[in-house]
């Protein structure tokens, strides 16, 4: 596959799917059945660091884990009594995935616009 902007993009969107999927603490269901996810050959990776870099597929690829701010929380349902409980979702993050050209995507997730995006940007 060569590398230009569209296969960067589909690689990028590819990489954030499978960050969400790694890195989520919850279940996630998709209301027609199921959710796969199909590695390919590659090896699985987590990242656990704020400000930590991991190159998941080789030095074309760099991922790098940023600090987000917005709230997060579970609330589940129990089937048999119908309560619910909440419980906290887990830190924000946001990750920066960078491609052998030097081209870059910022994936913030559900998080809104706060200052310190200006020094990621930087």
């Amino acid at each position: 596959m060569t590398l230009n902007r569209r296969n960067a993009f589909k690689l990028c969107g590819a990489l954030v799917v499978a960050l969400c999927l790694a890195l989520s603490g919850s279940q996630l269901l998709a209301q027609s059945g199921k959710v796969e996810v199909h590695w390919l050959g590659q090896a699985t990776f987590k990242i656990t660091t704020p400000g930590g870099k991991v190159q998941p597929f080789g030095p074309q690829i760099e991922i790098t884990q940023v600090r987000a701010e917005h709230s997060s929380e579970l609330t589940v349902a129990d089937p048999a009594t119908k309560k619910t409980t909440t419980h906290p979702g887990g830190e924000p993050a946001g990750f920066i995935i960078q491609v052998e050209n030097g081209f870059k995507v910022y994936h913030m997730g559900d998080t809104g616009l706060f200052g310190d995006m200006k020094l990621i940007a930087d």
